[in-house]
This record gives structure tokens, sequence and C-alpha cells, in this order.
């Protein structure tokens, strides 16, 4: 019983899950009614029954799981080189900062030759935020996180895009849906802090940021992400620490802080000015 109630949780095709439920169910009937056969003939024939049916289901469990995994790595093998060549152009173009317009006419090249391309999806949507653009990114990031419901940075996608385009139900539901889904990048953890801000969520933010803080100690934009959540719940005693920790550090410049809207006004505690006269 325990182990078909593990199968109907996972997310199997309908069909396969039921052939395995199927198999269970019999492979448990031949123990119960076969488990007092004491003549050694018998206990032969239902050891190998029940071995047969054991066979079985482990065959459907396997090909279940390869069913259920074949959509997502079919959409990231697909794209034939040269588009393959497109794409890389496009996210060195967006990330180097050298030319948004390029990056966006390369990336279009790809989907509309591959529209379910996930990463391109997410490419494109992250392109169009950074030009502003986010009703256009809404709809790329909506059409990522339906290709990769298990990607948490489709998720996140989808998460930033509602903010900022006023969709903010949507917004809460992305932002727990890519929490569940452990992202394990410290960057990508200070995007759901930020989320979680805009949505007024303080409690998630500061989780977010301090997860970040702890995957990576020497990221200086998790510090100043804490402390900005800090900052906005009216905590400012522990937002001078956060920030006085990355200063003697190293981590922090002064101007970080000082042009900050968050952070600024806490720069003239007689603490952090101390520590940024010596900067």
């Amino acid at each position: 019983m325990y182990c078909g109630r593990k199968i109907q949780n996972r997310r199997y095709p309908r069909s396969k899950r039921q052939v395995v439920q199927f198999l269970i169910q019999k492979w448990s009937d031949a123990y119960v009614s076969d488990k007092h056969d004491d003549h050694p003939g018998l206990r032969f024939l239902t050891t190998y029954r029940r071995t047969l049916l054991l066979f079985g289901f482990l065959t459907a469990l396997a090909a279940a799981q390869s069913q259920a995994q074949i959509p997502l790595r079919a959409q990231r093998s697909i794209r034939p080189p040269e588009l393959n060549v497109q794409y890389h152009r496009a996210e060195t173009a967006w990330k180097s900062g050298n030319s948004v317009l390029e990056a966006k006419a390369r990336i279009d090249r790809v989907i509309r030759a591959l529209p379910d391309d996930l990463e391109a999806r997410k490419l494109r949507a992250g392109i169009l935020l950074s030009m502003g653009q986010p009703d256009r990114a809404y709809t790329d990031a909506r059409r990522a996180a339906r290709l990769g419901p298990a990607d948490g940075e489709a998720q996140l996608l989808l998460c930033e895009t509602a903010v900022l385009s006023d969709r903010m139900e949507t917004a809460r539901e992305a932002l727990d849906r890519s929490a569940e889904l452990l992202l394990d990048r410290p960057e990508l953890h200070i995007r759901l802090s930020r989320c979680a801000v805009a949505l007024g969520r303080l409690d998630k933010a500061e989780a977010f940021a301090r997860i970040a803080l702890a995957g990576d100690e020497n990221n200086a934009t998790a510090y100043l992400q804490l402390a900005r959540v800090f900052a906005i719940a009216g905590e400012n005693n522990k937002s001078i620490t956060v920030l006085e920790k990355g200063l003697r550090l190293g981590l922090l410049r002064p101007d970080e802080i000082t042009g900050d809207d968050e952070l600024s006004d806490l720069a003239n505690s007689p603490a952090l000015s101390a520590l940024m006269r010596k900067r």
C-alpha cells in the first residue's frame, strides 16, 4: 500500500501509472493468497509468479520514468547546429551588454523555428525585461513556465515579469512554485528576495536573502539585499549590522550604500559613517 501511494504522487503519464498500480496490486495479491502454500511445487510456482509480476512492475516503472522525462529533454536536444550558434551568440551579446538589439534579433530567429525551445524562451524573456518590455517578456516567461514546470528559473522569470506587468496573483503563485524547486544558485535567491519584497512578503524576502548569503558568504549583492529587506521592515539596527559586516570584509563600497534608495539614510549612523571614512 505504501508503494502504491508513492507511485500515485509521481507525475507519470496516466496510462503508465495505471499499469504500475495494476502490477503492484497483482503482486501484492499473489503474495497474500499464496504465502500459505506449503507444497514445494506450489512454492516454486507462486515464487515464479511473484517474480514475473515484480519484474513487470519494475519494467513499467522504468518506462514511466523515462516517458515522463522525454518532453523536456527533447526540447533541449533537437536544436539544429545553426540555431544553436544563434542561441549562444544571442546569450553572449545580451550578457556582455554589447548589443541587446542583436541578442533580440538572434533569439527571435531561434524561436521562430523552435517555438517550444525552453531555454530560448527564458533567454528572450530576460532580454525583453532588459529592454523595458515586461508585457512581452511575460508572454515568453509564461510559455517557458509551461514548458518547464520543474524549472525553477522559468518560474522565477514568470514571477518577475508578472510583478512588472502588474499580474500580482500570478506573481505570488510563481514565487511559491519557484521557491519549492530549491534553486541552488545564490543570484537566483537574490532575485526571489526582490520579488518577495515587491509582493510585500518580507519574511520570505529575508529568508531568500539569507539563503543566498549562506550559499556565497562573499556575495556583496546578498549583503545589500538582506540589508534592504531589514531597512524596508523598519529594522534599521539589523540592516546596519549587515552593512557593517560587508564593509569590514571589504565586500561593500561606501557608494553602494549612499547610492541606494533604501540604505542611504543609514549611512549617517555613527557605526557606518566611521567605517566608510576608512574606505
